[in-house]
């Protein structure tokens, strides 16, 4: 009975230090996955920022929509002010005209009639009556022209004042689109871009191999299939990017073991296929790569990577297996790295790009 005691309660304290060790490393499983979780929260605000976001464009619309919004008012104005001036030079040329008329009359009234010619004073008191008309016609219309100044002088202040208001605002409004401008296009050419790519490929690979050795749990199958979509964000960024060009790049989609994914440049030139360290950690074969040798790309350039060979590459229907790869590290946002003669040797294709996949595979060699 005591010994049987003593083996209850050491089964218990071996117990309770086995569940010591469980919970300790699920407090540690769990800060991992938050050190995680921020760090793709973080690729995901500055791919939204900087890929994803139309902000930049948008912003470049809505500062051109106030610039046409304020030369469209201005316009505005000043074809009001321009009929106004008509109107006041129309008043001018009547006052003008009357002024003759009466300088006509004027003429005619000279010469005085004989008090005794009771018709010749009638015609001549006529006249004068014609005359003062026309006078009191040009007076009103010397201070209707008088009063159309004064609003002309106070609609052209008026439009001094939204002037100068609209033109501050246009040019904060452009200021700002400047500064962001600026920022975005440092963030292009110090390459802080293929420096993102390289970065979610990473955190990808890190999650993957994660899930590979701890098993899959819902928060890290949470993670792979947000960082897979900023992938696919990175990705269709380059097609975009390369599509303003002509003759660009061509950039397929192909499967990587049936697993994963990935985006390459097709260059006939390169004669091995190039694929990211980090896709290759990702699928597992990091084990299998050889030593560091150098490899020809379009152009005679050169270039030095770890070789493997790749188990299955799948192009739409067509299916490579074996495949001869390097792995070289990234040089392109959303590329994953070069389709090249290690897996186009071995069908006849051509390049079309007039077409969605633009590089047709006719059949096998």
């Amino acid at each position: 009975m005591r010994r049987k005691s003593i083996g209850a309660i050491g089964l218990l304290i071996f117990l309770i230090g086995c569940s010591s060790v469980s919970f300790a490393l699920n407090i540690f499983s769990s800060r991992k996955i938050r050190t995680y979780e921020n760090k793709v929260i973080e690729l995901e605000s500055t791919t939204k920022r900087f890929i994803t976001s139309s902000r930049h464009d948008t912003n470049l619309k809505y500062l051109n929509s106030n610039v046409q919004e304020y030369n469209a008012w201005i316009g505005e104005y000043q074809k009001k002010l321009e009929k106004m001036i008509t109107k006041l030079e129309a008043i001018i040329k009547n006052v003008e005209d009357i002024k003759g008329q009466v300088k006509r009359y004027d003429l005619l009234l000279k010469n005085r009639p004989s008090a005794n010619d009771s018709s010749a004073v009638n015609d001549y008191n006529q006249l004068v009556t014609r005359r003062q008309v026309l006078v009191t016609q040009a007076n009103s219309l010397l201070k209707a022209h008088a009063n159309g100044v004064a609003i002309y002088n106070s609609e052209v202040e008026k439009l001094n004042v939204q002037k100068e208001r609209r033109s501050n605002k246009l040019d904060t409004s452009r200021n700002q689109y400047i500064t962001k401008s600026d920022t975005y296009r440092d963030f292009i050419a110090s390459d802080k871009d293929v420096k993102l790519s390289i970065g979610v490929n990473k955190i990808y690979a890190l999650l993957v191999n994660e899930a590979r050795l701890a098993g899959k749990t819902r928060k890290l199958n949470n993670l792979i299939a947000r960082v897979a979509r900023l992938r696919k964000d990175l990705a269709g960024y380059a097609i975009r990017r390369y599509e303003k060009f002509k003759h660009g790049l061509v950039i397929v989609k192909l499967s990587l073991c049936g697993q994963f994914d990935g985006w390459f440049v097709v260059d006939t030139g390169a004669m091995s296929t190039t694929v990211s360290p980090a896709l290759i950690d990702a699928l597992g074969l990091t084990h299998t790569l050889g030593e560091k040798e150098e490899f020809t790309l379009a152009g005679g350039k050169k270039m030095r990577g770890r070789s493997c060979v790749m188990p299955m590459i799948t192009y739409n229907e067509w299916i490579a297996e074996k495949v001869s790869v390097a792995a070289v590290k990234e040089s392109r946002v959303g590329v994953d790295g070069l389709l090249g003669q290690s897996f186009l040797k071995r069908y006849v294709y051509c390049i079309d790009e007039t077409t969605p996949d633009k590089l047709l595979i006719l059949r096998e060699r």
